[in-house]
């Protein structure tokens, strides 16, 4: 899922296209700050920020899974990575036993802390 807009509720599947909501005034003010248009491919658009995590943030599980994905690879120049651990016992559980230490190589912000909620 990948989201498009301005809060974490405008979300589609990497392969969607930017939906219409006709009326809806703060939709069409988001899509036109993200520079988008309904009906747009979502594929194609350059992606400056990922973020491993959710509200309730990332379990060390998730972790360990993008960890597997991370390793041996470097994160692009010009892209953002946040990583959100559920909190700071999963933090340190990670550092504990290294499974994720990919994180730290470039570090991506918020690798080291828990921290609240994005769309609160």
């Amino acid at each position: 899922m990948i989201t498009y807009g301005t809060n974490p509720g405008m979300v589609i599947p990497i392969g969607g296209t930017i939906p219409q909501r006709s009326g809806d005034a703060a939709f069409s003010q988001a899509l036109t700050y993200m520079g988008l248009a309904p009906g747009q491919p979502i594929r194609d658009q350059p992606v400056n920020v990922v973020f491993l995590g959710s509200c309730t943030n990332a379990r060390l599980s998730d972790l360990r899974s993008a960890a597997g994905l991370l390793r041996g690879r470097r994160i692009a120049p010009g892209l953002r990575m946040l990583v959100v651990p559920a909190h700071s016992r999963s933090s340190e559980r990670r550092k504990r036993k290294g499974s994720t230490a990919c994180f730290s190589r470039p570090a991506p912000s918020g690798a080291n802390r828990a921290a609240p909620c994005v769309s609160a």
